[in-house]
């Protein structure tokens, strides 16, 4: 069981990754954004549901910095077996952003190798999509 939970952690922070964005020294795009939707559905989410396991978003931030840096930290639950876990996901990166077509990457870690999203920032919303899901943050 204990090692269920762990995958199922693990599954989280892969599915809440790549979160954060910032502006390619515009200061246009820099601020802190609220994640509103994952997939088009308002958060609090479920993002995955199988037998005995549960994955859900809660919350979000996006904090995007006028020296191409990202951060974003996710608040999710997972339920395993009837065991429920809050865990935080934070991941940061750098990003580069030409005409509001944003390319954000998280560095190489843990011997893996980086990791890049496409994503666009529009009306004061920044939307990116990772392992196939589409994340949306306005401020």
């Amino acid at each position: 069981m204990r090692s269920g939970l762990v995958s199922a952690l693990v599954a989280l922070c892969v599915i809440t990754a790549c979160s954060e964005a910032t502006g390619t020294k515009s200061p246009a795009i820099s601020g802190t954004y609220a994640l509103v939707s994952v997939n088009g559905a308002p958060v609090p989410v479920v993002t995955s549901e199988t037998s005995g396991f549960r994955a859900e978003v809660l919350s979000g931030t996006l904090v995007i910095r006028t020296n191409e840096t990202w951060t974003e930290t996710r608040q999710g639950r997972v339920t395993l077996s009837g065991v429920t876990s809050n865990i935080e996901a934070v991941t940061s990166g750098t990003y580069t952003n030409s005409a509001g077509q944003l390319v954000l990457t998280i560095p190489p870690s843990g011997g893996m190798g980086a990791i890049t999203m496409q994503g666009t920032f529009a009306d004061n919303a920044v939307t990116f999509t990772t392992q196939g899901s589409a994340f949306r943050f306005t401020r």
